[in-house]
């Protein structure tokens, strides 16, 4: 899943990256969530999950948000 994830394939998922992550298995389209809603929704999972707060996930911390655990 990594690796779908990472389309430019450079070792993190972006928040692009991320927004099409969240969205693509979703019944809610990102039309339907809103541009602003969406963004605002990807920023504070990555918030949480990005544990060296470089505004990325990389795959440790990409790892633990699949898993549906949380960093402490």
């Amino acid at each position: 899943m990594m690796v779908e994830a990472d389309s430019d394939d450079n070792g993190f998922i972006d928040l692009g990256e991320f927004m099409e992550l969240t969205t693509r298995d979703r019944s809610i389209s990102a039309e339907e969530l809103g541009e602003e809603m969406l963004l605002a929704r990807c920023q504070r999972m990555i918030t949480e999950f990005d544990r060296n707060s470089n505004g990325r996930i990389c795959f440790n911390e990409f790892k633990v948000m699949m898993m549906g655990s949380s960093i402490d």
